[in-house]
């Protein structure tokens, strides 16, 4: 008994682009079309000498105008230029992704399929997992040895204002020997001029006397500290006394957010999602701290991530910050 094979050549897809059975009637072919493929001719395989390269190929040819780079903690980022000034975001979040988007839809017209876009992403983690040098990155406040620290304005051009003992001065994205990164809520801090005076930050809080006016503004020195140690700055007080409206002013003058206040966390992994994002979490109504979290907030934090969360993307979590609570009543 002899068997009678026939042979389904696909003809090639989109620019050229190898397809599959599932690509072939996606691309509105039926299964009839299919059928009237098929034959019992024994082709040679077509020479990839002039074809054109895939659109993964072209997708990772634009991370030859980034910086990749990983953290010692295993996440890889790239550095590329956005209207003239650096931006710096890991290479699993939403703006890489709409980044390679929009360059390639610039240059050919269309998008990239979905599969394309995900074997580009894929290569270029694995170039800068592999491939790139080993860098820290810092939210909002970093040092840079023992003379500088600098502060991330988080405005759309990416400035920082450098700090020393001599003064400070606001410097651009190239001009910054540190990396910063952000997260999507993260909101922009005002643009600093000379000749302000904290007195000016009195009126805008609701503070019993003197003493506790001094110790809010000795809680936002040390929120300015890049290492640490951090007090508490917990709010007391009656309902309608201006806890919450006190904490978006104080988070205004540190690090603002969209949304600046966060219910209080349930466990580690609640305060490990706010500690990765934010400079300085806030946390608003916390009647109590639970045993549990005690330890990790006022030490080194670290708390895998399991599953995937809208308001975090590193899978690793190791951060020390100073913390606003707003005790409610």
């Amino acid at each position: 008994m002899m068997a009678h094979v026939e042979l389904i050549y696909l003809p090639p897809g989109e620019e050229g682009n190898k397809q599959g059975v599932d690509d072939y009637l996606a691309a509105g072919h039926t299964v009839e079309d299919l059928l009237s493929l098929a034959t019992t001719e024994l082709r040679a395989q077509p020479s990839q000498g002039n074809s054109k390269p895939k659109q993964s190929e072209t997708l990772v040819g634009y991370a030859d105008d980034a910086d990749l780079f990983r953290t010692s903690d295993g996440e890889a980022f790239a550095a590329f230029e956005v209207d003239g000034h650096k931006e710096t975001w890991a290479l699993k979040s939403e703006r890489i992704r709409q980044w390679l988007l929009r360059r390639y839809y610039v240059g050919r017209g269309k998008p990239p399929s979905t599969q394309g876009l995900s074997e580009a992403l894929a290569t270029i983690t694995a170039m800068a997992m592999f491939g790139g040098p080993e860098r820290s990155v810092h939210i909002r406040v970093a040092k840079y040895e023992e003379h500088a620290m600098y502060l991330d304005l988080g405005n759309e051009r990416w400035e920082a204002v450098e700090i020393t003992v001599s003064g400070w001065k606001v410097v651009s994205s190239d001009q910054m020997p540190v990396t910063f990164v952000r997260k999507d809520n993260a909101d922009g801090l005002t643009y600093p001029v000379s000749g302000g005076n904290i007195e000016s930050l009195r009126r805008l809080l609701n503070v019993r006397n003197e003493e506790d006016f001094r110790l809010i503004v000795a809680w936002l020195i040390g929120a300015f500290n890049p290492e640490g140690p951090y007090p508490l700055l917990v709010l007391q007080g009656e309902q309608g006394s201006a806890k919450s409206t006190t904490v978006r002013v104080l988070r205004s003058v540190v690090d603002p957010a969209v949304g600046p206040s966060r219910a209080p966390p349930r466990n580690e992994r609640d305060l490990a999602i706010a500690a990765s994002g934010h400079w300085t979490p806030a946390f608003d109504n916390l009647s109590g701290v639970g045993s549990r979290l005690t330890d990790p907030r006022y030490g080194p934090l670290r708390q895998r991530i399991e599953s995937a969360h809208a308001a975090v993307e590193a899978a690793a979590v190791e951060a020390r910050r100073r913390v606003r609570l707003d005790e409610g009543r």
